[in-house]
């Protein structure tokens, strides 16, 4: 029986990539999104004695501002996953940017403070649930817009996002 062997010439190919210079806004705007996500999952951790006199709610009330984001954290990389694999990055990325809008919710709690806590609740919510569609797709993001040789520089870029965010976000 003849023995079955691969064409040398499939392996000696090389791979044109083609790069667009517009991956480099592209990334900005990832990185800002995620920065902005992990600002929002961090705002009141700080501040929780003096969130919790200006909202007139209980220490408990404002430390799971902060946790949402935590237990949402499953629940956002089941759908950022399903959509991933349903439409495509483009859309899959618009999809977590408008969820991360949803932080302009906790503003409706200014209007009446001492009753806003459920505006502030759901305000955290939406940008708990777009944290997976950012963090989950750094590697994925890397590899769609970049030449091999930059991969890595640009997943290193977009995963200190979210790091920065937190740090800016405590301060």
């Amino acid at each position: 029986m003849p023995e079955r062997t691969e064409s040398t010439a499939s392996l000696n190919e090389i791979t044109q990539y083609r790069v667009y210079t517009i991956r480099w806004i592209q990334l900005i705007v990832y990185i800002l999104s995620t920065f902005t996500n992990a600002i929002s999952g961090m705002t009141f951790a700080p501040i929780e004695s003096q969130a919790s006199t200006f909202f007139h709610i209980t220490a408990t009330q404002v430390n799971t501002l902060a946790i949402v984001f935590l237990f949402l954290y499953p629940v956002g990389t089941i759908i950022s996953i399903w959509l991933s694999r349903k439409m495509s990055m483009r859309m899959t990325m618009i999809i977590g940017g408008l969820l991360n809008l949803g932080i302009f919710i906790r503003l409706l709690s200014l209007i009446t403070p001492e009753y806003g806590y459920a505006a502030l609740l759901v305000g955290q919510i939406f940008p708990a649930l777009a944290a997976p569609f950012f963090l989950n797709s750094t590697a994925l993001f890397a590899a769609r817009w970049f030449a091999p040789s930059q991969r890595d520089i640009a997943t290193a870029i977009c995963s200190m996002a979210n790091p920065l965010g937190l740090a800016i976000g405590s301060l």
